[in-house]
């Protein structure tokens, strides 16, 4: 949504760094988070079990809604500016960054707490452990 309220600005506003900076939050957000839903799907994240994936995701999160802060931050700055017209994009692309990163924050939360429990980033993993009985001969 973050997107698409920005490319719906006018011409002005596209090409300021307001919303290219918006843009690239945006669609890198977008992309990433659907190339992990993707390895979640296909089970790719249990095959690779060793990667700390709930790290990695809980420093991703944290750090897009440190993004989305300054994102939405910007452009509510630029959008109250008397000078400007024609800013509601700009108005909806701040409201839609902070929803943004109100969600990337609590997903924050929750794969933080489950890395400071020692959960797997996906279901259990199972170990077979095989018992082998010798006898002694005398």
């Amino acid at each position: 949504m973050v997107f698409i309220c920005g490319v719906s600005a006018n011409q002005f506003w596209r090409n300021t760094t307001t919303l290219e900076w918006a843009f690239f939050v945006a669609m890198t957000a977008f992309w990433v988070t659907g190339i992990l839903l993707i390895m979640y799907i296909l089970h790719v994240i249990e095959k690779f079990h060793v990667i700390p994936w709930l790290l990695i995701e809980m420093i991703f999160c944290g750090t897009w809604s440190l993004f989305y802060l300054s994102t939405g931050i910007d452009c509510a700055v630029k959008a109250n500016n008397p000078e400007n017209q024609s800013t509601s994009a700009l108005h909806a692309t701040a409201v839609f960054s902070f929803f943004a990163l109100i969600v990337y924050g609590y997903d924050t939360f929750i794969k933080f707490s489950g890395w400071k429990a020692g959960q797997l980033a996906q279901g259990e993993r199972r170990v077979q452990q095989t018992q082998s009985s010798q006898k002694e001969v005398i």
